[in-house]
């Protein structure tokens, strides 16, 4: 509206200074009218760059909970090898590089942006890791990827299998602690059925809160292995694992179709409280194996006037060097002289 205005005021401007008499300066007319003009427009762009308004975009808020799952998972992410920087909870460039080499360690796509199930993962094997202590230290020393083999083997465990190579053998853990896990592992190596085999044996690992920790306390029973490497003539191997704030301890004992109702534990110490099988094998072998007592040890007592009681024929008769034999006693009776 205003720039009508202002056009038509220079047009009514220019209109009137037409009949001008000719003495005036035609120069002097076109300088003044093309000022009017210039000033008008240069007036009319004044106003309307003052209604422009700008936008600016801004990403959106992170929430608190997103921060912080963030600031978690770099710090996972350090204690992984993966550098991320400082754990601030703002995923930047270093983030986002140290995601990449984690995605691409486990096989997944680098894409630098991490999935639920990832961050998951993620921060959960820390937590793992932190709680596992010297049984974590170990699992790191024996490792060829040093930290970063954790992964693999919370990995292959989660997915109820083993890797490949030389993380193989130390990633079979088939949902257990590594301690009893290591024990599976070296009680296979003397056994047929493999390692797979025997933990899904019914009876030979049993569970069970032997200590009331309110955790869970494990029993390895090699009698179910069917090998006669961890069994004598009486009692197989059986190993207790009871849970400790330090991880798991083992207690070995010698026993015999065994239940957790044989054990008592306090904190990582266990004892066996039930020994019924042992004792009623020990029980039957001096029963058995105990001799009659002999009856002719009244034939060497002392002399007495009453006669001796008739010997069956199934006992030794011992018969002393001053008996004489009475050939009228139907029952041959003894006498001493």
């Amino acid at each position: 509206m205003l720039r009508r205005i202002s056009l038509n005021t220079v047009l009514a401007v220019s209109l009137a200074a037409a009949p001008i008499p000719a003495m005036a300066n035609d120069a002097l007319i076109g300088g003044i009218i093309g000022g009017v003009i210039g000033g008008a427009i240069s007036n009319n762009n004044k106003r309307s760059s003052s209604t422009k308004r700008t936008y600016t975009t801004s990403r959106p808020a992170i929430s608190s909970a997103q921060r912080e799952a963030n600031r978690q998972s770099q710090i996972a992410l350090n204690y992984f090898g993966f550098n991320s920087g400082t754990p601030d909870g703002v995923l930047g460039r270093n983030s986002r590089s140290a995601i990449s080499a984690y995605q691409a360690h486990l096989g997944y796509s680098p894409t630098g942006q991490l999935t639920s199930f990832e961050q998951d993962f993620l921060i959960s094997a820390y937590h793992r890791a932190q709680a596992g202590g010297p049984n974590t230290a170990q699992l790191i020393a024996s490792n060829p990827q040093g930290v970063r083999g954790l992964l693999i083997i919370y990995r292959d465990e989660q997915m109820n299998g083993v890797g490949n190579g030389a993380t193989a053998a130390i990633g079979g853990h088939y949902g257990l602690p590594s301690a009893v896990a290591a024990a599976v592992n070296e009680v296979a190596k003397s056994s047929d059925p493999s390692a797979e085999q025997l933990v899904q044996r019914h009876g030979f690992i049993q569970l069970a809160d032997i200590n009331g920790d309110g955790q869970t306390d494990y029993i390895i029973d090699t009698s179910v292995t069917g090998s006669a490497f961890w069994c004598n003539a009486q009692a197989c191997t059986v190993r207790v694992f009871a849970s400790t704030p330090d991880g798991y301890e083992r207690n070995d004992f010698q026993a015999f179709n065994v239940t957790p109702a044989m054990f008592s534990c306090v904190r990582g110490t266990c004892t066996k409280t039930d020994n019924a099988p042992q004792m009623a094998a020990a029980n039957l072998a001096p029963q058995a194996a105990q001799p009659t007592l002999p009856q002719t040890q009244l034939a060497g007592a002392p002399a007495v006037a009453a006669p001796a009681l008739p010997v069956p024929s199934a006992q030794a008769v011992v018969i002393p060097r001053a008996a004489i034999i009475d050939p009228l006693s139907p029952n041959l009776w003894f006498r001493l002289t």
